[in-house]
């Protein structure tokens, strides 16, 4: 069964849910008593796997120790004896995996490095099966640099990754526009990510992005957002070939217009706005609460707006206080 299709347990779940319709019907109230219902009959588990070490060479051992919590009590634990861990070399193939017998939500293990000739970045991933019900956002994943072995024994001074793989860049889908071709360092390929998921008309939205080529490595670019007929303003690529820019779409399709590399000036379409909804903007940057700010068009203006809150499987249900118009803002305590 695919919990996860229903409920994203371990992800900070927003919903903005208009209080006309909750004074009808109370479906925020019910909302909640059902998402808590539904984590206290599927318990769902979070592994963490803490390594010896940030980078590694070809000749020594990577161990690791794992920690399994369960997001009904918040304690250490599991409800799985048995934790996948996978060791996945730099063109993507799962060369080793371990079982690991969980005990008291805790388990531990090595992969001997040794066995591979090849350096470059290697991935460590941790699950159990029954993670796996909620897809695989909540596997856990990281990436190590492993270099080529020491020429001379004892001398770890020099840092060397040999036969660099090169990754075909995934194929644009309605967030991405691009020309890249399989390989090919002069074309490529933009992806946007609008906060919040989607953007609405008349609506102020931050929108991340990010310009690879098509070999799938990062580009460094500068350019401009065009829209609503003119220029917006500069963007700039803040690292590994990521951005962010604010923008407040229309029904004119927006342009990213990006100067690469090589000097040629390319222009990406972002995804076409919806007509009518909500936009959400998340500032998690404080110590003890995350403060979010909900847009919503025309049409949906001086409704009461609420949102369910849902962490780690717990949902509380968060009244907003109006801003404006057009947004309200809410914050929560840690």
């Amino acid at each position: 069964m695919k919990i996860g299709n229903h409920i994203r347990l371990a992800l900070l779940l927003l919903c903005m849910v208009p209080h006309l319709c909750l004074a009808q019907n109370d479906f925020g109230r019910r909302a909640v008593e059902a998402a808590n219902r539904f984590n206290a009959r599927y318990p769902q588990e979070k592994v963490y796997l803490h390594l010896d070490n940030t980078a590694y060479y070809l000749n020594e051992i990577l161990w690791w120790k794992a920690y399994l919590f369960r997001t009904d009590n918040d304690s250490l634990g599991s409800l799985s004896r048995v934790l996948y861990v996978e060791l996945v070399d730099p063109s993507g193939e799962v060369v080793e995996t371990e079982k690991s017998l969980v005990e008291d939500g805790q388990t531990n293990g090595q992969f001997l490095l040794s066995r591979y000739t090849r350096s470059g970045f290697y991935q460590v991933r941790a699950y159990t099966r029954y993670m796996l019900n909620w897809g695989e956002d909540l596997v856990f994943s990281r990436v190590i640099p492993v270099f080529k072995r020491p020429t001379v024994d004892g001398d770890y001074s020099e840092r060397k990754i040999l036969e660099q793989p090169s990754f075909p860049a995934a194929a644009p889908s309605n967030g991405g526009m691009g020309d890249a071709s399989l390989g090919d360092s002069t074309h490529y390929l933009v992806r946007f990510f609008p906060e919040g998921g989607g953007l609405v008309n008349g609506v102020k939205s931050n929108v991340a992005f990010e310009v690879t080529d098509g070999r799938g490595k990062p580009v460094h670019a500068t350019g401009w957002l065009e829209s609503n007929g003119g220029e917006d303003g500069p963007v700039s690529i803040l690292r590994d070939g990521r951005g962010v820019f604010s923008l407040v779409p229309s029904k004119t399709v927006a342009r990213l217009r990006l100067t690469m590399p090589n000097g040629k000036t390319k222009t990406f379409d972002l995804p076409v706005a919806a007509a009518s909804g909500y936009a959400m903007t998340v500032d998690a940057t404080g110590k003890d609460r995350i403060t979010w700010s909900v847009g919503m068009s025309a049409d949906l203006q001086g409704q009461q707006t609420e949102t369910l809150l849902i962490h780690n499987g717990k949902a509380r249900l968060v009244y907003h206080r109006l801003f404006s118009e057009k947004t309200c803002r809410t914050d929560a305590h840690s």
